[in-house]
């Protein structure tokens, strides 16, 4: 029993193994190609005129490559929809025809043009930055220039202000020369005046004294 269920087991692996074989290989064989965009095609059911039309395929139609017949110059394939049928291989593409690619292409155009727009606005953000930037460079060359000044201004004014204080300095000191000079002219003067004064008391006291007496007529 146990044997006839390994056989079982062993069965099922290998059909599975050969499933999935069969399927990577027609994964493999299997290739996209396109109707070619110069009108409609039959898909017949064989590898002739002779055989019956399956379906028309239109220009530009997706096709899944099953194989291609070289003598018959006819291809197998399948549709989208899993329909397969015999078409003639001169009328395949391996890459979209411009009728497919259009929509894209006019995409791609309508981009470029996009990014042409907004490479020109950009250009244009550009120029305004430079301008502003240029802007800048001169009220920043200005604001040095003033601040320059304005050290070399401060600078000026500290030096007429110790000027000034030492002028102050200096006039005090003259002031207070000025002051005592006066003062001791005072004192000059009021010493003359009272030697004066005490000059003119002795001159008064003794000037009588010299004066020769007058002789008695007796």
């Amino acid at each position: 029993m146990k044997i006839g269920v390994k056989i079982i087991n062993k069965t099922v692996l290998a059909t599975a193994c050969l499933l999935l074989a069969a399927i990577t290989l027609s994964a493999q064989a299997a290739e996209e190609r396109w109707v070619t965009d110069r009108g409609e095609f039959t898909l017949r059911s064989g590898k002739s005129t002779s055989n019956k039309i399956v379906k028309m395929l239109k220009s530009g139609t997706r096709l899944e490559l099953l194989k291609a017949d070289a003598d018959s110059g006819y291809s197998k394939v399948r549709l989208t929809d899993g329909t397969e049928g015999w078409v003639l291989s001169r009328y395949l593409l391996s890459s979209p025809p411009a009728l497919v690619r259009l929509p894209e292409l006019e995409k791609d155009v309508g981009r470029v043009a996009e990014l042409s727009d907004e490479r020109q606005r950009l250009q244009s953000e550009v120029r305004q930055l430079q301008s502003a930037n240029s802007g800048l460079e001169s009220e920043l060359a200005r604001i040095k220039k003033v601040s320059a000044n304005a050290v070399k201004l401060d600078s000026d004014n500290t030096t007429l202000r110790k000027r000034l204080s030492e002028s102050e300095s200096v006039i005090s000191e003259l002031e207070e020369e000025n002051r005592v000079l006066a003062s001791k002219a005072n004192r000059e003067w009021f010493i003359v005046g009272a030697a004066v004064l005490v000059l003119g008391i002795v001159l008064g006291l003794i000037v009588p004294r010299l004066k020769p007496k007058k002789k008695s007529s007796w």
